[in-house]
């Protein structure tokens, strides 16, 4: 604009700025603008290996799918991540390292959690709780299988109730009709209208909720128990090999009260998998142990034993968002 030659450090900026690759940074991590980018950023980490040792590494870079999630155990505060590069001038490449730290923001609440703890520590951990969780293949197919039998006679049965609760609500509405028109022929004193009509109120309103849960407990359960069943014979595996999102979506739907003390993560399971967690790994060690010794192997027993577990997420699966159906 000004029509002067640019200088050295101008120059400098404008080749260490990720902004002209369409980023915005802020507090130490990269975030995508707005604005079109100029280059990408594969040309834009070029040119910061290209600058050698004078390059500024490009911070926050990768995404962090934990940002947000965790807090620290000590003080409560968030615990956020951070980027750091290190340009090996041996082969020109460029590592990157990615820990987690506490904020320590703070100032009623002082916190000794000074130290990172790393990207690959932070997963070991989620990786340990998934493990305890995952289930065999051959276990997802025969519970399945033996729900969807359990299914076929649920509905008969369901339909059974449904159609009975209607009829005791139909008959509870035509006493309310009947009570209305004897109370427009006088044949009802005023209290005697309102006590009746009360108690014929929290009948229907009673009838009303019990039909609801019907409609509920019909509302593709076996849909949502597949879906579970895929998540827990999935999701290890999709954790260690998912984008940001993916494992950023598994993390939360393993439970709450996230938190980092110690280097150490903490985690409240959900109480979809409590029960998964206590009665699957004896399953499965006892399934392991007689195919390891050519013994014949009941999974059909063992995929029974897992139907305590579906039962529980059925109960508490409109009540729990975080559960994965």
């Amino acid at each position: 604009i000004t029509g002067k030659q640019l200088g050295y450090s101008t120059i400098y900026r404008i080749f260490t700025n990720p902004f002209y690759a369409g980023k915005i940074s802020h507090n130490g991590s990269l975030f995508n603008g707005n604005h079109q980018a100029m280059i990408s950023m594969d040309e834009y980490d070029y040119a910061q290996k290209l600058l050698g040792a004078k390059g500024k590494p490009r911070a926050g870079a990768h995404g962090y799918s934990y940002t947000g999630l965790i807090k620290c155990g000590e003080c409560g505060c968030q615990i956020v991540g951070k980027t750091n590069e290190k340009l090996i001038k041996r082969d020109g490449r460029i590592k990157t390292y990615v820990h987690y730290y506490c904020t320590r923001k703070s100032l009623s609440r002082p916190c000794t959690q000074n130290k990172y703890t790393s990207l690959d520590a932070l997963e070991l951990e989620v990786d340990h709780l998934l493990s305890k969780v995952t289930i065999l293949p051959e276990f997802k197919e025969l519970a399945l299988d033996i729900l969807r039998r359990k299914h076929a006679k649920e509905v008969s049965e369901r339909t059974s109730i449904y159609a009975e609760q209607t009829t005791s609500r139909k008959e509870v509405q035509s006493r309310i009709d009947n009570l209305v028109d004897m109370r427009a022929r006088d044949l009802l004193s005023d209290d005697e209208y309102t006590l009746q009509k009360n108690r014929y109120i929290t009948e229907l309103d009673k009838l009303d909720k019990d039909l609801r849960g019907t409609e509920l407990r019909a509302d593709n359960w076996l849909d949502a128990a597949e879906r579970s069943f895929d998540f827990i014979s999935t999701a290890r595996e999709s954790f260690r090999t998912g984008d940001i999102e993916t494992k950023r979506r598994i993390f939360t739907a393993l439970g709450q009260n996230f938190t980092l003390k110690d280097q150490k993560l903490q985690i409240q399971p959900g109480e979809w998998l409590v029960p998964l967690a206590n009665i699957y790994p004896k399953l499965e060690t006892e399934y392991l142990t007689k195919v390891g010794t050519n013994k014949k192997a009941s999974l059909s027993d063992g995929s029974e034993a897992m139907l305590p577990i579906f039962e529980t997420w059925r109960a508490r699966r409109d009540s729990n968002p975080r559960h994965p159906a």
